[in-house]
């Protein structure tokens, strides 16, 4: 297949790197309870979009890429290869959570966040804070959703300990966050009020 028309005009453009990180801070804007998830969750994007933008014209991967007119749909395509040839990569994993999170997916990204949180549990705010997100602007509950992702973190009791010490940490909200995933991993919801933007 060609390459997919939306790269063609970048590069007939000379967009630069600067204007592909540009697009994706620019959603949501403002300052909220969730804004650092977002500046990571561009941070990772924008890494990810100059990596394709600047993929040779003889790259093999192009050979299977779809005609996309759409930046984000190809960036997507793109990371969901890399994907499927690493698994554990942590900005890929960043990235393909950070998509759905962005387009308010009713799974917010699970998928992609338990292999962090498997990895360090200090990740578990965003997945968290990616659960809340959804809910708060869909108006569906992920709760059960964000249930079965937590109790698949093994080894479970190791895990529960861990958010128990993270219940204490300096960062308000990566204690917060904690202290919700053992509340919702004892059979409660995620708070009403918790974090609203």
């Amino acid at each position: 297949m060609p390459i997919p028309p939306v790269v063609q005009r970048i590069w007939a453009k000379g967009i630069p790197d600067e204007n592909l990180r540009g697009h994706f801070r620019a959603s949501p804007q403002g300052e909220h309870a969730y804004s650092e998830l977002f500046s990571r969750i561009a941070e990772h994007l924008g890494d990810s979009a100059i990596q394709f933008v600047h993929l040779s014209r003889d790259d093999p991967y192009w050979d299977e890429a779809r005609a996309s007119q759409n930046f984000e749909d190809a960036l997507c395509e793109f990371l969901l290869h890399q994907f499927s040839n690493r698994k554990t990569d942590e900005r890929i994993l960043w990235c393909l959570a950070g998509l759905e999170v962005r387009y308010c997916t009713n799974d917010f990204g699970r998928t992609y966040w338990v292999p962090l949180v498997a990895r360090d549990a200090a990740n578990v705010r965003w997945l968290v804070e990616s659960a809340g997100w959804v809910w708060w602007n869909s108006g569906y509950d992920p709760t059960r959703w964000l249930r079965e992702s937590l109790e698949s973190v093994s080894p479970k009791a190791e895990f529960r300990g861990a958010l128990k010490a993270l219940e204490a940490h300096e960062s308000r909200g990566l204690a917060r966050a904690a202290g919700v995933a053992l509340s919702i991993m004892q059979g409660g919801t995620i708070p009403k009020n918790w974090p609203c933007p």
